[in-house]
């Protein structure tokens, strides 16, 4: 649980990060952020301000501004930390943003698998159950249990390796004291008899070598053999994850059933459940947030020269001046209306060809 709550955590930040950087981008490219305050442009040539910029005339001068330009007034001077941020925004924002989702996708594609499949986990139970018998013969049994467990990520948890399943019993007669340690991976059965004679046998423990133990003990073979099928189930119990405790936080004490023949007066199940040696939002969330740091500094070395070229352009915005001079027109006094037109070339008559020269004269 608290690795889910680690990865939601760590995906949280990032997705909130990427929202933030990809909003703030998208604001700077699309120019949705306020402009910044700018003076009325000027003609080229006469310097005189240009109220249509879609002209293509100045009206005062009537110059083309293809040819003069117009001037575009500087904007209104910036700060160097308002400079340095706009910049920042302009330049390498955008690239950061899309390193930041990259590296939350990253993060949520290896930390899962890894966790799901690879990341080690291990359980460590150990149990004491107290029984007594309820017709009496034997005083009280005691069983005490550890069960140590190794899995490979959460998909295999469901069957996971064991390390050690060990149960020992402490039987308490009348006339002495007996144990029994019985290890269920080799499997070995081991246990003495109030004289102090240790007998092992390569069995599992079941029900039958429960009852031999018993009976070497000093307990009846009859009440062995009844009360034996009872205590080997509480083993099973004593090596299993226990179930989650009552909403009054008390400890159940007993869960025999009516016609047992045992009464169990004292259960205690400790562990058992799933832990990670290494917490792998401990490893994941240090490496993602280092490699995200690494991207980062990478795009601010390599666009360190146009972050500063930004910078200085908008601290000292250029300028469009344009040295102009109207054309030079030929001076007209005041009561003429232009220069004096030189005379047209007077044509000589053509002659008819009716007429000779002769005939002219005649007539």
């Amino acid at each position: 649980m608290s690795l889910i709550v680690a990865l939601l955590l760590v995906s949280v930040v990032f997705l909130i990060a990427m929202v933030i950087l990809i909003v703030t981008a998208a604001a700077s490219v699309m120019g949705r952020e306020q402009p910044l305050k700018q003076y009325e442009p000027t003609c080229g040539g006469c310097h005189y301000i240009v109220k249509d910029l879609e002209a293509r005339t100045c009206e005062i001068c009537g110059a083309e501004f293809t040819n003069v330009g117009i001037n575009m007034p500087p904007a209104q001077m910036l700060s160097t930390n308002a400079a340095i941020w706009a910049a920042f925004r302009q330049v390498s924002l955008v690239p950061i943003s899309i390193w930041t989702a990259i590296v939350g996708f990253i993060a949520v594609l290896v930390i899962v698998p890894v966790g799901e499949r690879f990341w080690p986990f291990s359980s460590h139970l150990e149990s004491r159950i107290d029984i007594r018998p309820k017709s009496g013969g034997w005083d009280t049994l005691s069983i005490s249990g550890v069960h140590d467990r190794h899995a490979r990520g959460r998909m295999q948890q469901d069957y996971p390796t064991s390390l050690k399943k060990e149960i020992q019993l402490e039987l308490k007669t009348p006339t002495g004291r007996s144990t029994l340690t019985a290890d269920f991976l080799k499997p070995t059965l081991t246990y003495t008899d109030p004289a102090g004679n240790t007998i092992t046998k390569i069995v599992v423990p079941t029900s039958g070598y429960i009852a031999d133990f018993m009976r070497a003990a000093g307990i009846h073979t009859k009440q062995a053999a009844h009360e034996s099928p009872y205590i080997s189930e509480l083993f099973t119990k004593a090596t299993e994850t226990p179930e989650p405790s009552p909403e009054d936080g008390s400890t159940p004490t007993d869960t025999s059933s009516s016609d047992s023949p045992l009464d169990v007066y004292n259960i205690n199940i400790t562990g058992g459940h799933w832990q990670q040696a290494t917490s792998l939002a401990g490893v994941g969330a240090p490496a993602v947030g280092g490699l995200w740091l690494v991207g980062v500094v990478a795009i601010f070395i390599k666009q360190h020269g146009r972050r500063r070229t930004m910078r200085e352009r908008l601290l000292n915005p250029p300028t469009n001046d344009v040295d102009w001079q109207p054309p030079e027109e030929p001076f007209v006094a005041p009561n003429e209306t232009g220069p004096a037109s030189s005379p047209e070339p007077r044509l000589a008559p053509k002659a008819d060809p009716g007429k000779g020269p002769n005939n002219s004269k005649a007539a």
